[in-house]
Formats: structure tokens, C-alpha cells, sequence
């Protein structure tokens, strides 16, 4: 354990956002190796920072207090008038993808977010972040004969890349009522690369890559109500993110294994459409000692078509639940550590918007962790763990059984104190 005073911290948190706004983007990178991410916008990310990751991705029901929660913009009512929160997320993810028998294990590792939160003044609240939005990280390799001939030849894809985005947060608070907004600016680009290679006739052989470049401002809104029965605390939540299209350009460079450029053009394509999604969810609270979340969204896929990534898509649905336990309190005066630590678990389940040879891919998940508060900081690490299937190994598709590690440092400081004169 370690202390610093209140004033070094100030003048280092600062210095820390800058640190990590450049290890984010320039550290940044693929943080999936799903085959499943190749289909439209790629593997979107579910929003939630540390606590919400560890609840079973939950938080549409949960006001944020001591910590920053995204999923819905209006929790930011939630934040104490002295307080400052800053978070800093990264993940290891370890899969295993079996198909036909055949199984590859993959690890990668990524940064995965920059956040701030605090309260403005009385009514207002607000929180800033740099976050991604969907990844793309694939690679398969198929084969087949040239029709009418017994010539085999073979196709490798490999894609990568993904979308982020920056966003601002904003939420007021009239009586028990909390609404709030989140302006964003999504930026990215996705890239393809096609090998085809013909091992009776190398001079057929090529490859094909194909970058897609995407970008567009959007605003999501949310809203909580809170109220009291008994000795428990209730928040209901709703969130709606509206049809997003995101403008699109792509480049083509078309070269023959010797690397002789066939062809090269750019030109501008049809937006990239994710649809409408609507959330509402729910969480209970007793005291410091025990909070319930559960959450269920909705997302309308139906009918999308894409030029470029096509696919048969299906109507989107999520159900998520979670729980905190702190048997201890939060209070509490104590020399004890463990009696500070905060537990975690949950739950859930995901239909894709994917439909493939008929099959909708699903994914379901558990997750468990814990927060640490480290000392005289007003510090938690919070560390969680998420088991998870998703797809399926029949007719020829591909499993991916995977275990993600998350890490999150949450710094809460008092930097806003009010004097008070006699």
C-alpha cells in the first residue's frame, strides 16, 4: 500500500489523462480474433466500464455514484458535487475456436478505454471518454475448384480494424427524474484482405485488400427514476439510441502475388446502417451492503442490407443480470482489507444479429469479479471475469469458447471542497 495528499494527486491526474489518451490511440488495436466479427459494422462492443463489466454488463437501472457508467447517459446525476472520477480500462482475452474438429487457441490484449466524470454544478452533470464502438479481427481460409475444371484454388481473408468513438455525456436532475444525452464522433476503418491462390497456376493468383473508412456524429438519450419502498432504493432506467448512418468511403488495391498492381480505385459507398436500439432496465439497492441490476435490450436488424459486408441479419436481443455484495458495509473503520473489498457477479445472454445458414449465433456468458480500494486514494481496481460461448460448431460453423480478463483502475478524488466561514 501507498498514500499520496490530496494535491499531488490533482496535479497527477492530469498528466495520467494525457498518458492514457496516447497510449489509447496509439496503442490501440485489434482486441478480437472472432470470426463472426467479418459481418457488418464488426463485433460491437457492449458500453460499461469496470463495476458494469463485472455485473454481468448491466447498468441501464444504475445511477452512477463513486463510478462512471455509460450505459446510460442519465446515471450521471448520480455523482457526489466534490467528487472527480477518472477510469482507465484493458483487456486480455483468451478463445478457443473449434470447427469440425479442427480447434486454434488466441490471445490478444488491448486498451480499452479513457473516461472522466464529474458534477457541474447542482443540476448538471457530465462525463467524457474515448471508447470503441465495434472490432474487427479475423482470419479463415477456405477452398474450392474452379467450376467446371479439377483445378483447386484457395481464398485466405483477413480482416481487422474497428470503429471508436469520442464522446460527451451530459445529464440533468429534476426531483427524483434523471435525463441525459451522449454527442458522439465515431471514426474508424475496416480492412479486408482477400488471397487467392491458385497452386497449379500461380500467374491467377492475387490479392485483394479493401479498406472502408467510416465516420458520423450521433446522440443516444437515456432516463432514470428513482424511488423508495421500504428499506430498499429502486432506479428504473430506459435508454434509446437512435438509427445511426454512418458515412462511408472504400479503397480497393487489387495486386498479383509478385505484388504488380492490377488495379487501384476509391469511391464512395452507401452508409453504413445500425439500427435503432431500446433498453429499459432496473436496480435495486439495500444500504452499502447489497444491489440487484437486470437489463434488457433491443435492437432491429431485420431487413439491413450492407454493400460491402453482406449478411442475413435478425432482430437483435440481450438479457443481462447482476449483483454487488459488500458484507461489510462501506464505512467501516477497520485494519482488515478484505473486510473493503467489494464482490461481483453475473450473467448474460445475447441472440446476434447474425444469421448464418440459418443458424442465429448466440453467446452467453458469466462473469465475476472484485473491487479493491486502495489506500488513502479513494482508489478501486477493479479486476473481473467473464466466461463466455458463443456460435456453434454444427454445419460447419465455428465455436468460440473464451475467457476475458478486464482491469480497471477507477480514481474518485475530492476536488471540488466547499469553504465555509464562521
Amino acid at each position: 500500500m501507498f498514500s499520496m495528499n490530496n494535491s499531488q494527486i490533482r496535479k497527477s491526474i492530469p498528466l495520467i489523462i494525457i498518458a492514457s489518451l496516447f497510449i489509447f490511440i496509439y496503442g490501440y488495436g485489434q482486441n478480437t480474433n472472432s470470426p463472426y466479427s467479418m459481418f457488418g459494422p464488426g463485433e460491437l462492443q457492449q458500453k460499461g466500464f469496470g463495476k458494469n463489466i463485472a455485473m454481468g454488463g448491466t447498468g441501464i437501472g444504475m445511477p452512477s455514484t463513486n463510478f462512471i457508467n455509460n450505459i446510460n447517459p442519465a446515471s450521471y446525476s448520480g455523482f457526489d458535487s466534490l467528487r472527480f472520477i477518472y477510469e482507465l480500462g484493458g483487456e486480455y482475452k483468451y478463445s478457443q475456436l473449434e470447427s469440425q474438429g479442427n480447434k486454434r487457441i488466441d490471445k490478444t490484449f488491448n486498451f480499452k478505454y479513457v473516461t472522466v466524470g464529474f458534477r457541474v454544478c447542482d443540476w448538471l452533470a457530465t462525463s467524457w471518454g474515448v471508447t470503441p464502438f465495434s472490432n474487427v479481427g479475423y482470419s479463415i481460409v477456405t477452398s474450392s475448384y474452379a467450376e467446371g475444371t479439377s483445378s483447386k484454388f484457395y481464398s485466405y481473408y483477413e480482416g481487422s480494424g474497428g470503429i471508436n468513438q469520442v464522446y460527451s455525456g451530459n445529464a440533468i436532475k429534476i426531483d427524483n427524474l434523471s435525463i441525459g444525452v451522449h454527442v458522439a464522433y465515431l471514426f474508424g476503418s475496416i480492412i479486408q484482405d482477400e488471397t487467392v491462390i491458385q497452386p497449379d497456376d500461380i500467374f491467377s493468383s492475387f490479392v485483394m485488400d479493401r479498406t472502408h473508412y467510416l465516420n458520423s456524429f450521433f446522440c443516444d438519450f437515456g432516463a432514470q427514476y428513482s424511488f423508495k419502498r421500504k428499506k430498499w432504493n429502486y432506479t428504473l432506467g430506459a435508454i434509446y439510441n437512435p438509427e445511426q448512418h454512418l458515412r462511408s468511403t472504400y479503397k480497393v488495391n487489387v495486386e498479383t502475388t509478385s505484388y504488380t498492381t492490377v488495379s487501384s480505385y476509391s469511391e464512395k459507398a452507401d452508409d453504413l446502417i445500425v439500427p435503432a436500439k431500446y433498453g429499459i432496465g432496473l436496480s435495486a439497492k439495500k444500504g452499502p451492503f447489497v444491489q440487484l441490476t437486470t437489463d434488457y435490450e433491443f435492437q432491429k436488424w431485420d431487413g439491413i442490407r450492407y454493400l460491402m459486408r453482406k449478411g442475413n441479419f435478425k432482430n437483435s436481443h440481450r438479457i443481462a443480470i447482476g449483483a454487488e455484495l459488500r458484507p461489510w458495509g462501506d464505512n467501516i473503520i477497520t485494519r482488515d482489507w478484505y473486510k473493503k473489498i467489494i464482490y461481483r457477479i453475473g450473467a448474460n445472454y445475447r441472440s446476434s444479429f447474425l444469421n448464418i445458414q440459418g443458424k442465429q449465433i448466440q453467446k452467453f456468458g458469466v462473469t465475476a469479479g472484485l473491487g479493491i480500494p486502495v489506500k488513502n486514494l479513494g482508489t478501486l481496481i477493479n479486476f473481473s471475469c467473464e466466461a463466455a460461448t458463443e456460435g456453434t460448431g454444427a454445419e460447419g460453423l465455428i465455436r468460440e469458447n473464451y475467457l476475458l480478463f478486464h482491469l480497471n483502475f477507477s480514481i474518485n478524488e475530492a476536488w471540488f471542497k466547499k469553504k465555509i466561514f464562521f
